[in-house]
């Protein structure tokens, strides 16, 4: 079974949360996952399609 992008967002994020301590490059990793996220929260709270892709 294929996973959908949210889900593969949101086990990049949890995969990242779980470490005890972050690089450099794992915070901005994190925060731009984050932004994908709320972008992608935004887009389907204003009536828009879930990008499964």
């Amino acid at each position: 079974m294929e996973m959908s992008y949210k889900q593969a967002l949101r086990n990049s994020m949890e995969r990242l949360e779980q470490k005890p301590v972050l690089t450099i490059q794992e915070r901005q990793e994190l925060s731009e996952l984050k932004d994908r996220w709320d972008a992608n929260q935004d887009y389907l709270n204003e009536g828009g399609m879930a990008y499964d892709g």
